[in-house]
């Protein structure tokens, strides 16, 4: 029973992965290379900012930890 139920797991794992239900993604805006190492951004819906962090590049002379939050203005 429990390798039934695997090989449908892994089935409809496989399925999902390939069909991804008709989703796309589309580029609505990009910004200049501005930051260094960007790594993930949060939207603030009440101050229209987004936050972005970075991930200093090694070839920058920055030694690791040094992370830091960019605050940028969608206008």
């Amino acid at each position: 029973m429990k390798t039934i139920f695997r090989v449908w797991s892994l089935i409809v794992f496989i399925f999902i992965s390939f069909t991804g239900f008709g989703q796309k993604v589309s580029k609505l805006w990009e910004t200049e290379a501005v930051f260094s190492g960007p790594e993930s951004v949060v939207y603030d819906p009440v101050r229209e900012l987004l936050y972005v962090s970075n991930y200093a590049k090694k070839h920058e002379g920055c030694t690791y930890g040094t992370e830091f939050i960019s605050k940028m203005d969608l206008s």
